[in-house]
């Protein structure tokens, strides 16, 4: 059955109403993904602009490395010299252009050692652009010196010392607590606290007050404030350690470095 002429009409006038809004819709779609699509564009092209200007402007920094390395069992938990070579890749442009590592038996092992005075291992020798001012950060860092214009980075603690055959920088931590108070500090974070500090652990020891060696430690050392600290006197090796240590402890006649104001750390203590 046909529709009366008015109601045709009406239907009509109402799908044009509705096409309108469709086509207006669109074309808001349309302009929308086009800006979205010329943005992004737009960004990545100046992205490439930028890096391609960077590599243009900005050429790296050409460095060869000489890694000087103990015999193995000599120091197991010495400083791993490659990590400065990381570091120093992560931090500047650099290329490298050589990377060798020697130990003794090497070729050029006993020569490389005397012509720069190396007294520690592990020892980095680094030649190349090394006065270019962008790294030359990177030596204050590592306390690296010039000779021979090279730079030589050997006081990497912990390390072998060749002259006195020892290893130094490894710290024995050593910890005595009252294991019946609740309200003391976490002993443990005494080595978190050592680790901030750059040390290497050579030994993590806690003791109860009421150990055999704990006893020791108290009577010995005169500790009256538990959680307490002790440190080996290797803590020495480390530059600076020693005098800002009178801060809050002493160092004892055997080396021993005692913390005294346990309470600066924070925390409960208690006193015995």
């Amino acid at each position: 059955m046909l529709k009366p002429r008015e109601e045709v009409q009406s239907d009509y006038q109402v799908r044009l109403v509705d096409v309108d809004k469709f086509m207006r819709l669109n074309k808001s779609y349309l302009l929308v993904i086009l800006l979205i699509l010329l943005g992004a564009f737009y960004t990545a092209n100046v992205f490439s602009i930028n890096k391609v200007s960077t590599l243009l402007v900005e050429k790296p920094v050409k460095l060869s490395f000489t890694v000087i390395i103990p015999v193995d069992g000599q120091c197991e938990k010495c400083f791993d010299a490659t990590t400065v070579i990381d570091l120093i890749k992560e931090s500047h442009n650099i290329k490298i252009s050589n990377k060798k590592i020697l130990t003794e038996g090497s070729l050029s092992y006993q020569r490389v050692v005397e012509e720069y005075g190396i007294n520690n291992l592990p020892a980095l020798i680094v030649a190349g652009d090394i006065s270019d001012e962008r790294i030359l950060g990177a030596w204050t860092t590592f306390k690296g010196k010039e000779k021979s214009d090279k730079i030589v980075i050997q006081d990497l603690l912990p390390f072998y010392d060749l002259e006195e055959k020892k290893i130094k920088g490894l710290v024995d931590v050593i910890v005595i607590i009252d294991g019946t108070c609740k309200e003391c500090f976490d002993g443990n974070q005494y080595l978190e606290i050592t680790n901030r500090l750059g040390m290497a652990s050579g030994g993590f020891n806690i003791y109860d007050i009421t150990s055999t060696l704990g006893l020791e430690f108290i009577q010995k050392y005169g500790i009256t404030k538990v959680p307490a600290l002790l440190l080996s006197p290797s803590a020495n090796d480390y530059p600076g350690f020693a005098p800002s240590w009178g801060e809050v402890g002493t160092v004892e006649d055997d080396g021993m470095f005692v913390l005294r104001e346990v309470q600066k750390i924070g925390g409960g203590f208690r006193e015995i």
